[in-house]
């Protein structure tokens, strides 16, 4: 069982470029937080039971479609906030947007996706 958490804050940002009709490509930019001190990051020492990184999804449409990951911060102990990534630049539909993040453990399991949501407006 995974028993972080994370605390989530997004910002869109435009990019230039045209992907197709009325879908424009943006940057995403999570801002979070992860309590490392209910399952740790893994490390050479620890490579069980821990996080090796975050993934960010966009989970708009009733499915979660992965838009990209985010390493680990170094060497990371107890609440660590601020932690933070940016896409390349996305196809995104204009409209209301769910995104969310999860950390992902060394065996592939993430955590809870629905623990960590936040709605966007892209424009």
């Amino acid at each position: 069982m995974i028993r972080g958490s994370a605390l989530l804050t997004m910002v869109l940002m435009a990019a230039p470029g045209v992907f197709s009709q009325g879908t424009a490509k943006h940057s995403v930019t999570v801002k979070f937080n992860y309590d490392f001190r209910k399952t740790p990051a893994c490390s050479a020492m620890v490579t069980t039971k821990c996080v090796k990184e975050f993934v960010v999804y966009d989970v708009s449409i009733g499915r979660r479609t992965k838009l990209f990951t985010i390493p680990v911060p170094p060497r990371p102990n107890g609440m660590v906030k601020g932690i933070s990534g940016q896409s390349e630049p996305l196809p995104l539909a204009p409209g209301k947007h769910i995104f969310a993040v999860t950390a992902q453990m060394a065996d592939g399991v993430e955590s809870d996706i629905n623990a960590s949501k936040t709605p966007a407006k892209v424009k």
